[in-house]
This record gives structure tokens, C-alpha cells and sequence, in this order.
């Protein structure tokens, strides 16, 4: 697939369709073109009252060079349901499809209208993210690799809109590699190979790497790994990467931590061999934070970056945690394994420790924690928790932005008496099978450092689809990856 931008007349230009993007008022785009305008114009109501629900062709212009017209309107079928940013994306992804079904492989898009370039970086997301496949087992679909879209806007927009839709297919290039970390089997995704991929990834960007292994976790008490890796033949890991810019403000640095399960079999308390297989996508956090890392390496902003990735995974073996363990986690809690499946919170507890070790001011943790969000919100939106409004509200808004819903949740203390045991410090387990979403966050807030701004994100809904959602095809979504993105560029650009 090729995505460029240009600036020439619309007319002039030949390629299988001219797309215009049309609602209502016509927005998108100025075709002065009075011999198709009222045929436009009727398309546009429908779509926007839902009468159209697919794109349809109409003739090109006299004097255009265009084989037709595509028109797809914005609000059609579901998207009006879709966060602002998603409609748009929704929209090239509908167009690549249409356009794939038969066989026209080569368009031009019209947006030369004041919002141009906004419009445009959202649409070359859109192509990228919908065009996926994951590829390691099965050949990758050739017209993807024959698809070429211009996006035309305004003279006066070019050097803008070239500039933004370079970072945008930037981020969509990293939220596909993400996806193919989360796709790939959990035989192959092993703790060790998240480790390589992000020594490569420090190498191309110039991150400082580090990787803590099982010598080094023991050495300095990460028993939330230990424990929770010791069962299976790949050890855990615990993986660094800083971005120190030069001109990063003192006094703000931002952690993102990703939970790493890179297989969970439940351990001893076994899951259900059914689903077990989507146990993939386990290590979701850990590929947001790796390729969020990259991306925002990529884009220098003036804002201490730090990424931490808990890596294990939850196997069954003959040195496997066993219900009844318990063990003293970094901060020096003891802490009681009631069920070896509540897993993902024991090694988080590790990495939050780490994060206040790394001079963390900020952190967000975000890890397919619980089935009880995912009952809870469903496949669409995040649960959210945090310890400080203002900070909640910029993560928030970040995810909104980039179409990324994420819903404030309580960190209601009196729940936290159902984390009681009388062998430990703390149970890793409610003693309620209610409110599991919140007892599982009020286990992690036991571990977050003192004063630190803390946000947890509990993607257990939104990580991993079986079927396609949106413009997304099946399997693992790398959701997260533009939040965080957007997250650092917020708070670069804000002060206190």
C-alpha cells in the first residue's frame, strides 16, 4: 500500500476513482463541478439520514480524468455510533474494501477544505490499520501491496498535511506491530523475544535498553515475576526503555508499564481449554508500551518517557506457583496466591515498584487484568482507574482524541477489606466473586510509589477480538499504543 498527498487539480488527475467524503453540508471537499453536484447533494442527505448505508459510484465530471466518482458518506450504517476520529478511519477502511471487491486499485481522495489535513492523516490510519493481516502462516493479500490512495488538499495545506500524515502512518505502522506481537503464539512470543525486539527497537530509535533476567530479578527481590515464571521453560523478564531528551522539563517524567503474560494457561488453576487459545493476547500491555516507545522515540517530544514490560508466562510445570504460596513482594508486602490465574496484579506489583525506582512521576499501567471489566463494558471500552483527577482526565482525553474509550471506574476503599488474609499482608484474590475490577485495582494501588500521579487501565474487553471490529480485522487490536502516544505529546506541551 502507498499513501501519499498532493496538491494538483482534482481534474487533472487519473486514477480508478475520484472519492469524495460527503455529509450533509459537503465539508470535506469543493469539487465545483455543477453537472454532478445535485447528484452528489442526493447522496449526501441520504447518507447522513442513514437511507445509504455503502458507498456508491456516480459519473465523473466532464473534463476529469477519473474513470468515476466514489461517494461515501461519514455517518453511514454504524459509524455514527463511532468516536469522531473512528468515523473517518472507518470510512478508508470501507472504501479499501469497496474498492478491493473489485479489483480498482488505484484512487485519489478530495479534501480540499479548511479541515484537509486533519481529515487526511485519520484516512492514511484508516487504509493502514483496515489493511492488515497477519501474515506468518499464510500469504499476504496482494492487492494491499498493489492499493495506492492520494489524498488531495489545498495548495496552501501541503506542507501540513505531508507532515502530519507522515506521523500518522508512523503510529498506524506501530499499532500493526504491536498487532503482529499479540497474534504471534505464545510458543513464539516468549519472554526472551520481547527482550530482542526491544534491544532492536532501542537500536533503530536510540532508547537506552535494559533487561533485568531471572539472575537479576532474584538478586534484587522481584519475586512477583519469579513466582508467577517459574513454572514454565522460558524465564521471565523485566524489560527498560528510557527516552531522556535533553530538553525534557525536571520535575515530570511519564511511566508506562505493560503487563507481559506472554501465555497464560491459568497455571494450576487451569482455564478452560476452549478459549485458552486467545491467551495470546495476554501480553497486550506489554506490545502497547514496546511500540508506543518506538513511536514516541520517533517523534521527540520534550517529556521523559519511560516503558517498563513485566514479562512471564503462567505455565503448568512441576515448579509452578501453587494456590496457598506466598511470597514478599519488592516493597516488602507479603503477599498470599489464592488463585494461580489472578496472575497479571503479581507481576504488575513488580513493575510499579520499578517505576518509582526509575524517578517516575506519572504512571499508567495498562494489562488484560480482568473478565469482570470485560463483562462489565464489553469490547469497546477500557476501564480506567486513577489516583488523581487532573491526570485522569489528560489520559482520558488522549484515548478519546484517538478513538481509544476508556470509562473512570471507583477506587473504593471499602472493597479493599476483601483483599484480607490472615497469612499475608495482602490476598491476590477477592474474597467476593463481585467487583472484581476494582478489587484487582485496589491490589495494585498497594504497590504504587508514594506520591506518584497513577492511572490503571484494564483492557481485558478491548485487546483482542474474534471477529472483526470496526475497521480492525480479527485477533489483537494494539490498542493503547496511540493513547500513550498522544498522552506524552499532551504532556510535553503542557506545564506543572
Amino acid at each position: 500500500m502507498r499513501v501519499s498527498v498532493s496538491a494538483r487539480k482534482p481534474s487533472g488527475i487519473e486514477s480508478d476513482f475520484l472519492v469524495l467524503i460527503t455529509d450533509e453540508a459537503l465539508k470535506p471537499f469543493d469539487l465545483d463541478a455543477p453537472d454532478v453536484q445535485p447528484e452528489i447533494e442526493r447522496y449526501a442527505k441520504g447518507a447522513s439520514s442513514a437511507r445509504i448505508k455503502r458507498p456508491d459510484m456516480a459519473r465523473a465530471p466532464q473534463g476529469y480524468a477519473a474513470r468515476a466518482l466514489l461517494l461515501c458518506g461519514i455517518e453511514m450504517g454504524s459509524r455514527k455510533h463511532y468516536p469522531e476520529s473512528e468515523k473517518i478511519r472507518a470510512v478508508a477502511h470501507e472504501i479499501y474494501k469497496y474498492c478491493e471487491g473489485i479489483d480498482r486499485s488505484k484512487i485519489s481522495i478530495l479534501l480540499n477544505g479548511p479541515d484537509g489535513p486533519a481529515l487526511a492523516a485519520h484516512l492514511a490510519q484508516g487504509f493502514l490499520l483496515g489493511a492488515y493481516t497477519f501474515n506468518d502462516y499464510r500469504k499476504p493479500r496482494k492487492f494491499a501491496e498493489r492499493f495506492r490512495v492520494r489524498l488531495l488538499v489545498q495548495p496552501a495545506m501541503h506542507a501540513q498535511a505531508k507532515e502530519i500524515i507522515a506521523e500518522s502512518l508512523r503510529l498506524a505502522q506501530c499499532v500493526n506491530d504491536a498487532r503482529d506481537l499479540i497474534n504471534r503464539p505464545g510458543s513464539v512470543a516468549v519472554p526472551s523475544y520481547l527482550a530482542e525486539q526491544a534491544q532492536w527497537i532501542a537500536a533503530e530509535t536510540g532508547l537506552e535498553c535494559e533487561i533485568l533476567d531471572e539472575n537479576r530479578l532474584r538478586d534484587e527481590g522481584y519475586n512477583g515475576l519469579l513466582t508467577v515464571g517459574k513454572g514454565g521453560n522460558h524465564p521471565p523478564r523485566m524489560i527498560i526503555l528510557r527516552y531522556k531528551p535533553e530538553n525534557a522539563p525536571s520535575g515530570k517524567h511519564l511511566c508506562l508499564l505493560g503487563k507481559g503474560i506472554t501465555f497464560d494457561t491459568g497455571g494450576l488453576c487451569l482455564k478452560s481449554g476452549t478459549a485458552m487459545w486467545e491467551m495470546v493476547d495476554d501480553m497486550s500491555g506489554a506490545a502497547a508500551v514496546l511500540e508506543s516507545m518506538k513511536a514516541i522515540a520517533l517523534s521527540k517530544p520534550s517529556l521523559r518517557v519511560t516503558g517498563i514490560m513485566v514479562c512471564a508466562q503462567n505455565d503448568i510445570g512441576a515448579k509452578s506457583m501453587k494456590p496457598g504460596d506466598c511470597f514478599i513482594a519488592r516493597n516488602g508486602k507479603s503477599v498470599h496466591v489464592l488463585n494461580t490465574d489472578a496472575e497479571g496484579r503479581l507481576i504488575l506489583s513488580d513493575g510499579l515498584y520499578r517505576a518509582g525506582e526509575e524517578g517516575a512521576t506519572h504512571i499508567v499501567d495498562v494489562a488484560t487484568l480482568t473478565g469482570a471489566c470485560k463483562r462489565a463494558f464489553g469490547e469497546s471500552i477500557s476501564g480506567l482507574f486513577c489516583n488523581d483527577p487532573v491526570f485522569q482526565e489528560l489520559l482520558r482525553t488522549a484515548g478519546e482524541e484517538e478513538g481509544e474509550i476508556m470509562w473512570p471506574l471507583p477506587l473504593f476503599q471499602e472493597y479493599r477489606s476483601l483483599l484480607d488474609h490472615y497469612r499475608a499482608d495482602i490476598n491476590n484474590m477477592s474474597k467476593s466473586s463481585e467487583g472484581g475490577a476494582i478489587t484487582a485495582a485496589l491490589f495494585l494501588q498497594e504497590f504504587v510509589p508514594e506520591g506518584a500521579a497513577w492511572a490503571h487501565l484494564d483492557i481485558a474487553g478491548t485487546a483482542f477480538s474474534k471477529s472483526s471490529w470496526r475497521y480492525l480485522s480479527p485477533g489483537g487490536r494494539g490498542i493503547m499504543v496511540r493513547t500513550f502516544y498522544r498522552l506524552a505529546q499532551k504532556m510535553a506541551e503542557t506545564s506543572g
